[in-house]
């Protein structure tokens, strides 16, 4: 599970512009919330002690998305490498 995560992050590194310690806590969240359908913007700021602007924000400087957009970004490169790692579309 740890090794899967680690692909799953350095699958999303591409989209950083920088690296720093901002935008690795910022992807944290948003790989710690990614399996929840029904987060929302404001659930990801609250965890990281942002305003919804803050993330909004930080989320354009850092990964060129919005932050609903990235979300996506990382469920999809985690659904790719379960596929890859040959689990079926329904499981997935």
């Amino acid at each position: 599970m740890l090794m899967e995560q680690n692909k799953l992050t350095q699958s999303i590194v591409f989209y950083e512009k920088e690296h720093s310690i901002e935008a690795a806590k910022l992807l944290g969240a948003f790989e710690q919330l990614h399996a929840n359908a029904s987060v929302k913007v404001i659930d990801i700021a609250q965890l990281l002690q942002y305003s919804e602007r803050t993330l909004r924000r930080k989320s354009r400087q850092y990964f060129d998305s919005s932050p609903i957009k990235l979300l996506q970004k990382i469920r999809l490169n985690r659904a790719t490498l379960l596929l890859s790692d040959g689990m079926t579309s329904s499981q997935v």
